[in-house]
């Protein structure tokens, strides 16, 4: 969804932000968490080495996307705090101060699925919106979550799409809904 400016501070929304920089990510978590802004940067685990030795380390999905939650105008005034290295992403062909926003539900969802072991991150572009059928899931971890459900061997994945990105998972068939568009 893209809004402008003033659709934006009417109330508390998820946006999509950018980091400005190499390797400030950390700076930028720091600098939210002080400020008691809610954000989410969709992490996974990579295993990195070391002359001959093998460490873990947790890293961001794509290095500078944030989504973080709030006003427009508190958001703005964190990113000036944060000598803007935080910044709006603006859609292509829209006025700079249009937004790309991410509804409330779509967002949990994208942090419910997004939150579990072993759950694989996608390009937007990446999704065929002709493959699969729109589910609700019943049960588990992902209780309540919409999505597609898309039938691959022997499992089912589920692919939660916000817009700028996707996540899928494995789901038991047993918990999921079809529902009618």
């Amino acid at each position: 969804m893209i809004l402008n400016q003033e659709e934006c501070n009417k109330e508390e929304r998820w946006y999509a932000m950018r980091v400005i920089g190499y390797r400030v990510d950390g700076v930028v978590r720091r600098h939210l968490d002080d400020v008691h802004v809610k954000y989410f940067q969709p992490l996974h685990e990579v295993v990195r080495h070391r002359g001959n030795k093998a460490y873990k380390e947790i890293v961001p999905i794509v290095s500078g996307l944030f989504f973080t939650y709030g006003l427009e105008s508190d958001i703005q005034k964190c990113c000036v705090e944060c000598d803007n290295k935080l910044q709006f992403i603006f859609p292509r062909g829209h006025k700079i101060t249009d937004r790309i926003v991410i509804g409330n539900k779509e967002m949990e969802d994208f942090i419910k699925v997004a939150s579990q072991k072993g759950a694989t991150f996608i390009a937007a572009e990446e999704i065929n919106p002709a493959v699969g059928k729109k589910v609700k899931i019943h049960g588990g971890v992902f209780d309540g979550v919409e999505g597609k459900l898309i039938s691959k061997g022997r499992g089912k994945t589920l692919v939660v799409e916000i817009g700028v990105m996707a996540v899928k998972a494995k789901v038991t068939p047993d918990v999921i809904e079809v529902i009618e568009e």
